[in-house]
């Protein structure tokens, strides 16, 4: 079998180091049913520290395995990657998941001991958003659980933005998902 130069620099880099001989970690969501008019689209939040960033590609997978690319992001902690690139369903109802790739993020931090550090506070979710706009879907998942066993870190969100109840809130970090789902936001609200 012939070696693409690209694939087998890769393959090299890749056997060399000890860290990154077993599997490349991948964050998956479950799949989830779309039908034609319905859109799909994958945000990704770090909450981790300014100066950790996570660099990974971004695809959907259909349930017959083929990669949908949406993205290769690199992701510095307190940003977002919202909203990220759709793709919209044309036919019949299609299964999809999100799929995150860190092989770009280990290759680019090979050299530290944990090149996946600044990856731990990535909080993906996959949405499905019907022709009005409206989030018919919304699936967290998680991205790389983090080494630190029962982190219990908070973040500060604005809790209903733009509403009467508006307020800033201390969150666990796991807890982010459900509140972005409803349209919370990252850091205290403007009017508190």
């Amino acid at each position: 079998m012939k070696c693409i130069s690209a694939l087998c620099a890769i393959s090299t880099i890749l056997a060399s180091t000890a860290l990154l001989a077993g599997p490349v970690p991948v964050s998956d969501s479950g799949l989830v049913t779309l039908i034609a008019g319905q859109t799909a689209q994958v945000n990704v939040v770090n909450l981790g520290l300014a100066e950790s960033s996570c660099k990974f590609n971004l695809s959907l997978v259909d349930s017959t395995g083929t990669i949908l690319p949406l993205a290769e992001a690199t992701l510095p902690g307190g940003s977002a990657l919202y909203p990220s690139p759709t793709l919209a369903i044309d036919g019949g109802p299609t299964s999809l998941r999100a799929h995150i790739d860190y092989s770009p993020q280990l290759l680019a931090q090979a050299s530290l001991k944990d090149p996946l550090a600044g990856c731990y506070n990535l909080v993906p979710t996959l949405e499905v958003i019907d022709e009005s706009g409206t989030r018919v879907i919304v699936s967290n998942f998680v991205a790389i659980p983090s080494s630190l066993s029962g982190d219990q870190s908070k973040i500060t969100i604005c809790h209903k933005p733009g509403s009467h109840a508006e307020q800033s809130k201390d969150i666990p970090m796991s807890a982010w998902g459900g509140h972005h789902g409803h349209g919370d936001t990252l850091g205290p609200c403007s009017t508190n």
